[in-house]
């Protein structure tokens, strides 16, 4: 059903690194599945995809570590472009300026969490105030739904709602 993007056969296709914190595994198969699926309709679509999965046993030490791994991505070879699922693996995204970045939000990255008596949480305050910043620093956002979308017009200028 897709169309390959490159007919010609010298042209090379274009090369895009997806980071993220959720892929799914043996585990647990549903965890970050609809990433999985997006990567595999993109390479059915002929395009060259890497994925760096930031994973490892403490989430706050795996952001961190991300800085390296997308540095030695991006050295390795020659990614066109930077595609980060969620704010806080944007931010490590946006930490070199050598290939655009695009951000998909996906929920609480923008509209925060709720506690248990209705109100956001701290660290979820201080996550959308720095997403709503990097949104203006990225080539590109795309939000789930209009209500994310407001939440970035106030400053950001590029964002597509994903269908």
């Amino acid at each position: 059903m897709y169309r390959h993007l490159y007919l010609d056969p010298g042209f090379l296709p274009m090369r895009v690194l997806i980071m993220t914190a959720m892929y799914p595994t043996p585990e647990n198969p549903a965890f970050g599945s609809f990433i999985r699926t997006q990567v595999e309709s993109l390479r059915r679509a002929g395009v060259d995809v890497e994925v760096l999965i930031l994973r490892g046993r403490s989430r706050k030490w795996n952001y961190l570590k991300g800085i390296f791994q997308l540095r030695r991505h991006l050295a390795r070879g020659s990614i066109d472009l930077v595609h980060a699922h969620y704010g806080l693996v944007g931010m490590i995204a946006r930490t070199q300026w050598k290939v655009p970045v695009v951000v998909t939000y996906h929920g609480d990255d923008l509209l925060g969490t709720v506690n248990k008596r209705g109100k956001k949480t701290l660290p979820s305050t201080l996550i959308v105030a720095a997403g709503r910043i990097l949104a203006r620093c990225v080539d590109a956002a795309i939000v789930q739904s209009q209500e994310m979308a407001h939440k970035l017009e106030s400053g950001a200028h590029r964002y597509k709602v994903a269908d």
